[in-house]
């Protein structure tokens, strides 16, 4: 049996192992005699394979069994030896945008390959996920049978403030009345990206589009 936010339930074998912290995984590797891949390894295998895999499309939302063949997108991000760190020759943005970026680029270790709760069209395989080595959050919330686990936002609250790293589902941000909260959460002056993003818009709309090419405005 496994414990899961639903409450306890089978475990089944053909499932992919989850929500190890990246300490976990990499004494798995030492055990058996091999070592996390890095990430500029693990980019240019995913550079390869076609990107199939359980997304968060499929409403699955809950790692599957690969099936036949290998799969390396899809279903869990993976932990890479990689420590998060700035790319050669990247400079941070001026601004807000600049310290929103570099402040994230110390104590965390690189993760690959999108999740079952990623969007297909958000996969690619440069894309650079991170997090402390500590923390077993490829997914948010686990579910149970392949149904949600449906917690109410007292029992989320209660779950989430209860973690070591405290946290609340984004979920309840997107009802109706948590779109409206999120709306007049972003007219104050002291939630500054929205105007950021919109004044960075505004001044480089030339530029982004030149770059993008195909003529888009």
């Amino acid at each position: 049996m496994v414990s899961a936010l639903a409450g306890l339930r089978e475990l089944n074998p053909h499932e992919p192992v989850c929500h190890l912290s990246f300490y976990e995984a990499d004494a798995y590797a030492r055990w058996a005699g091999r070592r996390l891949t890095l990430e500029s390894e693990l980019g240019v295998l995913l550079t390869g394979q076609p990107l199939t895999g359980n997304f968060a499309d499929s409403g699955l939302l809950h790692p599957a069994p690969a099936g036949d063949g290998s799969q390396w997108y899809g279903d869990l991000w993976a932990w890479t030896g990689s420590c998060y760190a700035a790319c050669p020759g990247f400079m941070p943005l001026a601004g807000s945008v600049g310290e929103y970026n570099g402040k994230f680029m110390s104590n965390q270790m690189v993760l690959k390959g999108a999740c079952c709760a990623t969007p297909r069209g958000h996969t690619r395989a440069a894309y650079r996920n991170f997090f402390y080595a500590d923390e077993r959050l490829m997914q948010k919330v686990t579910f149970h049978d392949h149904k949600p686990a449906t917690l109410n936002f007292y029992d989320a609250v209660i779950n989430g403030l209860s973690l070591k790293r405290k946290s609340i589902p984004p979920k309840f941000f997107y009802d109706e009345w948590g779109s409206k909260l999120f709306d007049r959460i972003c007219e104050q002056p002291e939630y500054y990206p929205p105007t950021v993003e919109r004044r960075m818009l505004i001044q480089l709309a030339d530029e982004i589009a030149s770059l993008t090419g195909g003529g888009v405005r």
